[in-house]
């Protein structure tokens, strides 16, 4: 249903860090809010208060919104617990190949900026950053190391993607050196 944001109540609530809310904004204005508000009969809010600031901050007078009728407290607040709780991230693995699924599928869109050249309109690592709200040297190294995993598919175990990274670098450092060792005893 449609609800005006203004005849929402926000009672009191588990989560108290609103980190990330102009990035859920910045989504919900481009891709509109995939997954409604929760509210009660009353129009009480039992989930969604993230959703609610982003729209509040976009300055949306109105929602769409799941309504849940005739619940105890108690099932208000386990619904408002299971979504929060229940909701898995990524890992690092799926993180750094959706990061360059979404990079490519954006080039294929406006065109892969090139090194030195007009790159108006195109499609560049620090356009991907802005979009994610991440600076552009996260990005680059999520790139890399999502690129990397398929000629080093070892680094696929690897617990961290910090420790996944510099073990990339290492190893493109170890090919790099023997390259340049090759080419000298060729050379002599």
């Amino acid at each position: 249903m449609e609800i005006e944001i203004k005849d929402i109540i926000v009672g009191e609530r588990m989560r108290k860090s609103f980190a990330g809310i102009e990035e859920l904004a910045a989504s919900i204005a481009a891709h509109g809010l995939i997954e409604p508000i929760v509210i009660d009969e009353n129009n009480v809010l039992i989930a969604g208060e993230r959703r609610l600031r982003a729209l509040c901050y976009l300055k949306r007078t109105s929602t769409t919104a799941t309504v849940f009728k005739d619940l105890s407290l108690l099932q208000k607040k386990e619904i408002e617990l299971e979504e929060n709780i229940q909701r898995a991230d990524f890992t690092w693995q799926e993180e750094v190949a959706a990061k360059l699924e979404l990079h490519k599928l954006k080039q294929m869109l406006h065109g892969e900026a090139k090194q030195n050249s007009d790159n108006q309109n195109r499609w560049a690592i620090k356009d991907t950053a802005n979009a994610l709200g991440e600076s552009s040297g996260t990005i680059s190294s999520d790139l890399q190391l999502a690129k990397g995993l398929a000629a080093f598919p070892e680094l696929l175990k690897e617990k961290s993607k910090t420790t996944a990274f510099k073990l990339l670098k290492q190893a493109q450092l170890r090919i790099l050196n023997s390259e340049i060792a090759k080419r000298i005893r060729s050379s002599e």
